[in-house]
This record gives structure tokens, C-alpha cells and sequence, in this order.
């Protein structure tokens, strides 16, 4: 009995004793290069989802911006109205009524106020909304009388009917930060309650 637990010791201690054993051949060789592929490929696709889920909430927040922008310029729609009884007309048709600019670059912001007297710039100044901050998208702000029909430039919004007997605006913002061609655009109107937009994420 005795015997035989000294051997388990001298078993254990020689155990202790010995060197370790070689690794072996699939332990020393790390990772393939399938495995690192697909490691790099999942990082990649990780890596444009969040891309893609930063430039869409940084140009939501850009709507959130041009929405404020819409309401100076409201605001100061309704002031001109209260001393002259009509809104005013600022902006021409076309692309060159973008004000003040029609695409702003992505990442770029500019003073909404243009340096110069151009007529633009002087129908802004007259209007005079109250706007401090950089902007990121072109504005317009066109008016009228019941006689005449609103427009927008894009059909992709849909604003309540006009059915009211009193001078109108309409205001819009445009942004295509993107440069895909599938512009974002925010819009107004002194006969409905709410600001609408459309492709927010663009």
C-alpha cells in the first residue's frame, strides 16, 4: 500500500518535472487566410453600416436645421404683412431663385447671406428674416395673391390644398449633400400647419 503511494508520487513529481510538451503543428500555424478574409470582409461591412447610419442622421439633423430656417423666414413673412397687407415675393423661378445657393457641397456650410447687392441678396435684406447661422441647403420664398397658384419645384411634395381667399407663401429649402441628384427638400406654407420634407436622409 505504502509502495504504491510513493510511486503515484514519484509519478507526480516527475510529471512536474518534465519539460512540456512540443505544440503542435495546428497550434503554432495562428490563422489561415480564409479566416482573416472573412474577419476583414465582416469589419468592412460593420464598418459601411455605421457610414451610412452617421451621414443619415448628420443630414437629418441638417433638416432640423432648415426647418428653423423656415420659420425666420415665416416670421418675418408674416411681420412684412402686417405693414404692407401682402407677402412678399423674394425669391425668382428657376434655379437661380436658390438662395444662397442651389447645392451646397457636403460638409459645407455658408453664411446665408451672400455678400454684394445682387437683386436676390436686396429682396433677402428687404425681407430681412432674422437668420445667424450657417446654412446647409438653398432656400426660397415666393408669394402671392389668391388669384394666383402656388408651385413647388419638386412634386415630390404634397402640401394641403390652398382653398384660402388670402394672400399666400410658400417657402422651400433644397439640400443635396450627396451629390446623387435625389435632392432633400423641406417646404412651408402660410395655409398649412405643418413644415413637410421629403427624402430627409439624402
Amino acid at each position: 500500500m505504502n509502495g504504491a503511494r510513493a510511486a503515484k508520487g514519484w509519478k507526480r513529481r516527475a510529471a512536474r518535472l518534465a519539460p512540456p510538451a512540443p505544440r503542435t503543428a495546428a497550434r503554432e500555424r495562428g490563422f489561415t487566410l480564409a479566416e482573416l478574409m472573412a474577419a476583414v470582409a465582416i469589419m468592412g461591412i460593420l464598418a459601411s453600416i455605421a457610414i451610412t447610419a452617421f451621414h443619415r442622421r448628420a443630414n437629418e439633423s441638417d433638416v432640423a436645421a432648415a426647418k428653423i430656417v423656415l420659420k425666420a423666414i415665416a416670421v418675418a413673412e408674416e411681420h412684412y404683412r402686417a405693414e404692407n397687407q401682402v407677402y412678399y415675393d423674394v425669391s425668382s423661378t428657376g434655379d437661380t431663385g436658390w438662395y444662397p445657393q442651389k447645392t451646397i457641397s457636403a460638409n459645407q456650410r455658408l453664411s446665408f447671406w451672400r455678400a454684394g447687392t445682387d437683386a436676390e441678396t436686396t429682396r433677402w435684406r428687404t425681407l430681412a428674416p432674422d437668420i445667424r447661422q450657417l446654412v446647409g441647403f438653398g432656400f426660397k420664398a415666393n408669394a402671392g395673391l389668391p388669384t394666383t397658384v402656388p408651385t413647388l419645384d419638386t412634386p415630390d411634395i404634397v402640401l394641403p390644398a390652398n382653398v384660402a381667399v388670402e394672400p399666400w407663401y410658400v417657402i422651400q429649402a433644397r439640400a443635396d449633400a450627396d451629390g446623387d441628384n435625389i435632392a432633400c427638400f423641406v417646404a412651408a406654407a402660410s395655409w398649412a400647419p405643418n413644415v413637410v420634407s421629403v427624402n430627409d436622409g439624402e
